[in-house]
């Protein structure tokens, strides 16, 4: 697959690409691009959840429980924040139909056990348009147009005019705003001159963070206007970043940067019963929220790949090969990182042994930036079974010839760091009847080869390499700025660099630039 972040980084390929000149930055260059953006399934549930609340910005508990949509992405998208993962596929279609219809129906009846005018006079026209100014001001974030009013008042006559009761006429008309573009998809179509409109720079940032609709304190400033300033919009971008705990696209992000939900999909022997997939997600997860926590404004990358305090429950002690009643956060010496822990190791496995060449493979694209080039066509990897060999020793036979050896420099290495972990992600010191061993020199760090003898060499070598925290912002800005950066993007990338070192690797920081950057410059039309 190639890298999304390519041109951002010098490529250590097989061949050895010379590394393109810099960009010359300069005012005039373009950008940001228009761009409309889709809902994903955790910000659908909060802004349908928000015309339930009483108040804005209040979280009331979910009353219903419909599918939700917008569960699926794009294979091909390195995040879900991508432009093909935000298309509705058919399945997309079904799930939004059902999730409608539900929230359209608890609709009415919410408004009425509220009292008001809907309870007693639902049928007068200013009744119904004080209820949908309220339904389109939560499900939309912005004040509703004439248009919208207009089009909505009809609609209720029509039903009525059909023989629907007010309240059944106000379900329909829910209904059809559920089943809205406005609704499911926001925009950042702004202007040359000002950027996004207030409203818009609201969402970008409420949405952006938190994955919810913008709050009282953020709406309140949203309608005064008072959102056109950087330093306004910085306090409510730092404001919403008080709290770690609803950072919930930071957590997302690192979900998708190391891809640990694949242990979900990992096939294994059904005897094996002590492998609980979603036990060992949730274990990975408590850990990610409990680094964000602590590291978000000081060594987050550092954190993720060093730190060997984990979260253990019962259900993963024995992947873990700890005491069965371990439960909550303990620190494990020899494992390093996220990419030590079983979710992760098992997830990058195959259903009976290790994928030693797909972790390589992992940590020089996810965490390297270089593009490792596929296989050649007609070529199909097999890996004799051959006792007293182990599957590293088996692996480099097969690829040490010239046609294989310059990919796989880039990846053998790195990947038999692991081999201290079986394909549960249990530690082994044997494999296939022989020693395990760790040891190997790592390719492609600053034009130098460093020697590892184990995880805890690999992850210190990583922490401490400047393309590790380059490849890093990288993927920050692949995933805030939802596309793959280009060359006019180096300018904003090498100020990315400099914020993030001179703030001491603060990832809140660097998120902060790229929400500010998206909100205030000039807006391209996109070229077909």
């Amino acid at each position: 697959m190639d890298s999304p972040l390519r041109p951002l980084v010098t490529a250590v390929e097989a061949g050895g690409a010379e590394p393109e000149a810099p960009v010359v930055c300069s005012p005039s260059l373009p950008v940001l691009q228009n761009r409309i953006v889709r809902l994903d399934s955790h910000s659908y549930k909060t802004t349908v959840q928000a015309i339930f609340n009483s108040y804005r910005g209040q979280l009331d508990r979910w009353p219903i429980d419909p599918p939700l949509p917008f569960t699926r992405f794009n294979s091909g998208d390195p995040f879900t924040t991508f432009a093909a993962s935000y298309s509705v596929n058919e399945y997309d279609f079904e799930e939004l139909l059902v999730a409608a219809r539900v929230a359209a129906e608890a609709y009415p009846a919410f408004v009425v056990s509220r009292g008001g005018c809907f309870k007693t006079t639902p049928g007068l026209p200013a009744c119904q348009r004080e209820v949908i100014s309220e339904l389109t001001t939560k499900l939309f974030n912005r004040p509703a147009s004439e248009l919208e009013f207009d089009e909505a008042l009809t609609s209720l006559a029509e039903h009525q005019a059909a023989g629907a009761t007010p309240v059944k006429a106000m379900e329909l008309v829910a209904r059809a705003f559920l089943l809205s573009p406005r609704l499911l998809f926001r925009d950042e179509i702004g202007t040359a001159e000002k950027g996004l409109n207030s409203y818009q720079r609201a969402q970008l940032i409420s949405f952006g963070l938190t994955g919810r609709s913008p709050d009282a304190a953020l709406w309140a400033l949203a309608g005064k206007d008072e959102l056109q300033t950087e330093a306004v919009l910085r306090s409510e971008i730092r404001r919403l970043m008080a709290k770690p705990e609803s950072l919930s696209s930071l957590r997302r992000f690192f979900r998708e940067y190391f891809r640990w939900g694949q242990v979900l999909e990992v096939s294994k022997d059904p005897k094996a019963t002590f492998h609980q997939p979603a036990a060992l997600v949730q274990d990975i997860e408590l850990t990610v929220e409990r680094h964000i926590s602590l590291h978000a404004r000081a060594g987050l990358l550092r954190a993720v790949l060093l730190s060997d305090e984990v979260h253990v429950s019962p259900a993963t002690a024995k992947s873990w090969q700890v005491a069965e009643n371990s439960n909550g956060f303990m620190t494990l010496a020899g494992r390093p990182g996220l990419m030590t822990q079983p979710a992760w190791l098992a997830g990058f496995s195959e259903g009976e042994h290790n994928r030693l060449v797909g972790r390589g493979r992992f940590v020089r694209e996810r965490l390297l930036c270089t593009v490792v080039p596929p296989l050649p066509g007609g070529i199909f990897p097999n890996i004799p079974d051959q006792p007293g060999l182990t599957l590293r020793a088996r692996i480099e036979q097969q690829t040490s010839g010239q046609s294989c050896a310059g990919c796989h420099r880039l990846m053998n290495g790195l990947g038999a760091a692991f081999e201290g972990f079986d394909h549960f992600g249990r530690p082994q010191t044997t494999d296939n009847g022989a020693a395990v061993d760790t040891s190997s020199t790592v390719a492609g760090l600053g034009g130098r080869e460093v020697a590892v003898a184990n995880p805890t060499d690999l992850m210190k070598t990583l922490s401490e390499a400047p393309e590790v925290h380059d490849c890093y912002l990288a993927n920050l800005f692949a995933f805030y700025v939802g596309r793959t950066a280009t060359r006019e993007d180096q300018c904003e990338i090498t100020r990315l660099r400099t914020v993030y070192r001179e703030s001491g690797e603060d990832t809140l920081a660097a998120i902060e630039e790229l929400l500010v950057w998206q909100a205030t410059n000039a807006r391209a039309e996109v070229t077909p």
